[in-house]
């Protein structure tokens, strides 16, 4: 009898320790990334996260903005129909207002739960002989650092919030394929509508639904024709999709960046690096923020262990059948996850572009886990020296992502920083502005930054950052890109259209440069000089505040004279050129310069000076040169009378010099 006792004690144990064990993981998992994503809590918002003020309507957030997400999506430009992830932002502000810290707790908790999901579905796939591969399958790709770009970037949720719908759909369609309730095919359909009106990677869901019947129903005569039978109710929620799609913009096919997905794939050289996207996106360590030996170094670390992990694979495709159908669906899962979005990503070395990863690593983390962790014989002991090293590759890993992660999220923190401090002085310089009684003036802000270190940050994004509900009053700001972006051409083009559209002259532009050191920005100008004397001449052309390239036309100095006036100097003021050749005066004898009936003086940069013959040509001397970019300058008159007195000075006239050699 007490034996017998023992016994049922034993078998009634045993499920309650596997519930003990399943929460300390869950609970592990769930701590571990709260710890490492806590730091970006307080981070501004980036780039796209700054249109939240698109969503106000009087100071408030409006609902109807949501509805016109629903149907028919204002988002015509790039044909996108996501409302399911801004959903929760209008819940959310109801609690966390404008302070992102709120945003970015729900992102870390979404992405818990994606882990902890990954956690249940490898545990299912495994048939529960071995918790502890769901575990590390859960722990990295919780600190897998590719994932960190869709996680700490709010507008991003859409990614983990398909991810989530994405696999409660699947383990549905476990549940299905093993023979219980069909309601779990209804529940498997429910998310996969959720998962296409979160991001549009879901639609080759079905084809994941499709594989859970081949090699985890019902097998024997007939089971492809099952299988293809319960893909339909799935084929109709896809061809509904597109057909909601087709309504609202009259095609399918989605744009990126303003682009055809393979036209995107050309400028972008997508196929080209398409080795090196695979590459960065398995084995993910930030250049930017590492550097070249310590990117080498977690690299080399993670191949390592994907090598061995390989090697273990080919012993278990042999000798562990659960391991084979594991195997062909986590491969299923990374190609199918890949496919949607393979013209539009790449990856380059410090991570940009990473988000569209988040999606197909799960299924690779999947494959590396049981790689390294299942036996090769299911009935073989843990003891054994293959699974002893298995776990040992395993914690290096562990140890390689987690510090990866760890240097990467410290771009977060910079980029964030780097969003405020050029919002910020903007607005400061805004008020100054307004203070000396220049408002409705235009700032354009040189270098908007696009990146950091591969984290996205302003880009065009600024104008939202300068506007309520984000800034205390609307801001009128002109942002223009690095040069890595914009020629000076494109740049001179584009301010162009963009002062031509909204009517704004060239007198109304006040420039600024962004600046890493103090962060923000800076007048490219300094205070304006008055005209003096009693007699100034009166500057006409270039306009003030004009800008050209030192690769164009060079321009023509015009001035009026003032009466009694013969000879003139030009001073010019270029910040950051030390003069070798003498100081920035230019003499003006009669034969250097043309003058009209009504008193217009003309002047070239490239008239030869008699008087300084060691400037023959001041356009090639002091503008065409490799210069930082883009060249202040400033330039007035001086003119003198017959007797060579000093009748007047002209107020200074401003320029941006663009270089671009």
């Amino acid at each position: 009898m007490l034996g017998s006792a023992e016994g049922n004690g034993s078998r009634h144990s045993a499920p309650q320790n596997d519930r003990k064990k399943t929460a300390s993981h869950l609970f592990f998992i769930v701590v571990v990334t709260l710890i490492f994503y806590a730091r970006t809590f307080d981070n501004y918002w980036i780039k796209d996260d700054l249109a939240i003020g698109n969503f106000f309507v009087g100071g408030d957030l409006s609902w109807n903005a949501w509805l016109r997400e629903l149907w028919p999506s204002y988002m015509k430009s790039e044909h996108y129909w996501r409302p399911i992830p801004l959903l929760p932002g209008f819940i959310e502000y109801r609690f966390w207002g404008l302070n992102p810290a709120g945003y970015h707790l729900d992102n870390t908790l979404m992405h818990a739960v994606a882990a902890c999901l990954l956690y249940f579905l490898s545990n299912r796939l495994t048939g529960n002989r071995s918790p502890l591969i769901g575990f590390l399958a859960a722990l990295l790709f919780a600190i897998n650092p590719i994932n960190a770009e869709a996680v700490v970037w709010v507008m991003q949720r859409m990614v983990l919030m398909c991810l989530i719908f994405s696999v409660c759909g699947i383990l549905c369609w476990l549940n299905a394929a093993e023979g219980r309730s069909r309601l779990w095919r209804l529940l498997g359909i429910l998310f996969l509508a959720l998962a296409l009106l979160s991001k549009e990677i879901a639609l080759t869901l079905p084809g994941l639904f499709f594989l859970i019947d081949i090699f985890y129903g019902k097998s024997g005569k007939g089971a492809f024709k099952r299988a293809f039978l319960w893909a339909l109710p799935s084929a109709v929620v896809l061809v509904t999709y597109f057909a909601c799609r087709y309504l609202m913009w009259g095609q399918v096919v989605n744009t990126y960046a303003g682009l055809e997905p393979f036209e995107y794939a050309r400028v972008n050289h997508v196929w080209t690096n398409m080795i090196s996207t695979l590459g960065f996106g398995v084995a993910p360590a930030n250049l930017g923020v590492f550097g070249g030996a310590g990117t080498a170094s977690l690299r080399g670390v993670m191949m390592a262990t994907f090598g061995f992990a390989f090697l273990r694979a080919i012993v278990l495709a042999k000798t562990n059948p659960t391991w084979r159908k594991l195997a062909a669906f986590s491969c299923a899962v990374f190609v199918l996850g890949l496919l949607p979005i393979l013209p539009i990503v790449w990856i380059d070395e410090r991570l940009f572009n990473a988000r569209f990863f988040y999606q197909p690593v799960f299924g690779f983390l999947l494959l590396i886990a049981a790689s390294l962790l299942l036996p090769f014989r299911p009935q073989g002991l843990s003891s054994h020296l293959d699974v002893i090293l298995g776990r040992i590759a395993a914690g290096f890993l562990v140890v390689a992502m987690a510090i990866s992660l760890a240097g990467g999220l410290t771009a977060f923190d910079h980029g964030a920083q780097q969003v405020r401090g050029v919002q910020m002085s903007t607005l400061e310089y805004s008020d100054s502005l307004e203070a000396h009684g220049e408002s409705g003036k235009t700032i354009v802000v040189l270098y908007t930054p696009t990146q950091y270190a591969g984290v996205p940050t302003l880009e065009y994004s600024l104008e939202l950052a300068l506007r309520p509900p984000l800034a205390p009053r609307r801001v009128s700001c002109i942002p223009l890109l690095s040069r890595d972006f914009l020629t000076p051409g494109k740049w001179i083009s584009e301010l162009t259209t963009l002062m031509t559209t909204r009517k704004i002259k060239f007198e109304d532009l006040r420039w600024v440069e962004c600046s890493s050191d103090p962060l923000g920005v800076r007048p490219l100008f300094g205070g304006q000089e008055p005209a003096l004397g009693p007699s100034p001449a009166v500057l006409l052309s270039p306009a003030n505040y004009s800008f050209l390239s030192n690769a164009g036309p060079e321009p023509e100095f015009r001035f009026r004279a003032p009466k009694g006036a013969l000879t003139f100097h030009i001073r010019f003021a270029v910040r950051d050129i030390e003069y070798s050749w003498g100081p920035n005066l230019v003499q003006l004898p009669h034969a250097n310069f043309s003058r009209d009936a009504d008193d217009v003086v003309t002047y070239k940069p490239s008239f030869l000076d008699p008087s300084q013959p060691e400037l023959p040509n001041l356009w090639k001397k002091m503008m065409q040169q490799p210069l930082r970019n883009p060249v202040p300058m400033t330039w007035r008159v001086e003119s003198f009378d017959k007797a060579g007195e000093l009748i007047g000075i002209s107020r200074d006239f401003r320029l941006v010099i663009l270089n671009a050699l």
